[in-house]
């Protein structure tokens, strides 16, 4: 399996009830991902082995769902799936709306200031709640940029740039 076309897109919690159903934490913010008959790739916490499985049925929440997978009738297989990582195919995935992008497009974007500065690039994002919050890194320095319409000016996926409105005042090491 080539790492590189698929997503890493949630993680087994554990067994849900008395049934083979599991609880999953999903990464992705989007459970719409999760739909029946989808298939997903479970990775072997323990040799690294790659497991396909096709759902059978999804309900829950936007950040925990609860999941029942084909050919899976039985408590005690779904507790061995505990902590193993769920992973998708990204062509499989769900298209983004207007404005809207999954993490992994815009992890290693250059981003720039609206007046052409380079603050480095985006090393990860961090997930608050109210809202996303861009990790840029350029050496020693390090910018948390709320991923908020006000800071972020634009995203060009096809460019790998981000542009982000500073506010006066900002200086590297700091938060908004």
């Amino acid at each position: 399996m080539r790492k590189d076309a698929y997503l890493l897109v949630g993680r087994i919690l554990g067994p849900h009830g008395i049934s083979e159903e599991l609880k999953v934490k999903i990464y992705s913010g989007n459970s719409f991902n999760f739909c029946n008959d989808r298939e997903i790739f479970l990775q072997h916490k323990k040799n690294n082995d790659f497991m396909v499985f096709n759902i059978r049925q999804v309900r829950g929440s936007l950040k925990n769902i609860i999941l029942s997978l084909k050919k899976f009738d039985d408590r005690d297989h779904a507790s061995a799936l505990t902590g193993m990582d769920i992973w998708m195919a990204k062509k499989d995935l769900q298209h983004p709306d207007k404005d809207e992008f999954y993490w992994y497009q815009l992890i290693g974007m250059t981003v720039m200031t609206c007046e052409g500065n380079t603050m480095g690039t985006l090393d990860h994002i961090i997930e608050t709640g109210a809202n996303d919050v861009y990790v840029v890194k350029q050496g020693e320095n390090e910018y948390l940029i709320p991923a908020l319409k006000d800071v972020v000016e634009s995203i060009d996926l096809n460019k790998g740039i981000i542009i982000v409105n500073m506010m006066s005042g900002t200086e590297q090491n700091n938060a908004f």
